[in-house]
């Protein structure tokens, strides 16, 4: 058995060279009828798992992209059962990084990318491994500005200059710093969004859109008065109470891929609650989204009012 390991070690070497060389085919071959057999039958588990994690990379080479998220899958269960973090980690990473190249069309496929590759990023930062936080900083960092979670971005990419600087990837490391300083520049844009009450029920209505603006975004509004003519509702100029809240537009952004749907069930209990006031004639409950037109909540729908919102983070692309 003993020998039989070695020569499995060794035609693995060779596997790993054929790689290199564009040769997948007869590497492919290698592990799966050369490698395999014999950690299966001295039952070293951990060999298998490595060997697994080597056929789902030729499998991604080979196009082969749902059988290597497969392989993937199964490498994951392994390395969590031996207890092998860097398996663990590699394996988050790679699964992430082929959802990225097949394209991310849905928010459920979004989640499990970034899940995948913060709990990959996490574990390399834990572990000190200088070359896996470059690695799987960079590619992190970029997926995060590419979703709009610019401030989060800004973040993992300095981490990841300081490593990519402790391995000598001077090249690099100064596109990395380049791309911190386009988001720190974005980052510094802002978005006003202004709630207004008025009428009867002012004091009702401006609780429950402060209340929301506060849970949504974590910070309160400013509060203003003025005085509005007869536009909207057919009353006399009636003082009104204006709610102002500057937010990075970054900070905005992250609702389309975060937040979505907790913003809409914030959306519906806000409406719900304006509407359950009962408003009167001449009441004005209204949001104005950065540039675009004020939505009166007493007749919007929850939809109107997430894409309202969500059409802020289009304008950070």
């Amino acid at each position: 058995l003993g020998d039989k390991r070695s020569l499995a070690v060794t035609r693995g070497k060779i596997a790993d060279i054929l790689v290199a060389r564009g040769d997948i085919d007869e590497a492919y071959r290698i592990r799966t009828e050369e490698q395999l057999p014999v950690y299966e039958a001295l039952g070293d588990k951990r060999s298998l798992a490595v060997t697994r994690g080597k056929i789902a990379g030729i499998l991604e080479a080979r196009g082969d992209i749902d059988e290597a998220l497969s392989v993937w899958a199964e490498v994951a269960v392994d390395a969590e059962s031996l207890g092998d973090r860097y398996l663990v980690m590699a394996s988050k990473q790679r699964t992430a990084s082929i959802h990225i190249a097949k394209g991310i069309d849905n928010e459920e496929t979004a989640k499990a990318v970034f899940e995948g590759l913060g709990d990959a990023y996490r574990m390399a930062t834990e572990m000190n491994h200088a070359v896996a936080v470059a690695g799987i900083g960079w590619e992190f960092g970029r997926f995060l500005a590419a979703t709009s979670l610019k401030d989060e971005a800004v973040r993992v990419l300095q981490s990841t200059v300081a490593a990519m600087a402790k391995l000598g990837h001077g090249d690099t490391v100064d596109r990395v710093e380049q791309m911190i300083a386009g988001l720190l520049e974005e980052n510094k844009q802002m978005s006003q969004i202004i709630g207004m009450a008025s009428g009867p029920n002012q004091a009702a209505i401006e609780a429950e859109l402060t209340a929301f603006l506060q849970h949504q975004f974590g910070e309160a509004p400013t509060r203003e008065e003025t005085q509005v003519s007869a536009v909207t509702k057919d009353v006399d100029p009636v003082a009104v109470a204006v709610l102002i809240l500057n937010v990075p537009m970054a900070i905005v952004a992250t609702i389309d891929l975060a937040e979505r749907a907790k913003l809409a069930e914030r959306v519906a209990r806000l409406i719900s609650a304006i509407k359950a006031v009962g408003p009167d004639t001449g009441d004005i409950a209204t949001l104005k989204i950065a540039n675009g037109g004020e939505l009166d909540l007493t007749v919007v729908t929850t939809d109107e009012v997430v894409a309202a919102i969500g059409s802020i983070a289009d304008q950070t692309d």
